[in-house]
């Protein structure tokens, strides 16, 4: 299931939409509706080798991804998957592609305003990029990033930016 946020949209001047997974095989298959994206990722991230990771890094690149926001148990190995996977992406596809890679300890709420609002892709990429938060195998994450993002209100007074 994808949702777009268009309260969400005018505020940003970029689509942003909300995905929930039941598995990484089907995060691979993500495709944004835009050429580029930006993704904050829930995952439990302990539950996959930096292999695994890299490889999903490497199919997300392909499909546009710019910037990734890992939130999750163990989420720094999922920082690193990333970080791996562009490197071997870079290096099969003789580019130079930096995507940036960050990953949150912090709550839930903090994690979506960074990635709504301090995680930008270079801004070559701006015109052409939304936004994803996709939830893998986490209905109760999903259900609250509904509402985090449906009522921006409610998103700033959860992650502390009132």
């Amino acid at each position: 299931m994808v949702k777009e946020y268009t309260n969400l949209k005018k505020k940003l001047s970029l689509p942003v939409y909300l995905c929930d997974v039941d598995s990484w095989d089907e995060l691979v298959n993500f495709s944004a509706t835009t050429d580029d994206f930006v993704l904050l990722l829930l995952a439990d991230f302990s539950r996959k080798t930096i292999a695994e990771i890299a490889s999903v890094a490497k199919r997300l690149i392909d499909n546009g991804l710019k910037y990734i926001c890992c939130w999750g148990p163990e989420n720094t190995l999922g920082h690193m998957g990333f970080d791996l996977g562009n490197i071997a992406w870079e290096e099969e596809n003789e580019n130079i592609l930096r995507v940036t890679s960050t990953c949150h300890d912090r709550p839930l709420a903090e994690a979506v305003w960074y990635c709504l609002y301090c995680a930008n892709p270079d801004d070559e990429y701006w015109t052409s990029c939304s936004k994803a938060i996709i939830s893998v195998n986490d209905r109760a994450s999903a259900s609250e990033l509904d509402r985090l993002l449906s009522n921006i209100d409610y998103l700033n007074s959860e992650s502390g930016a009132t």
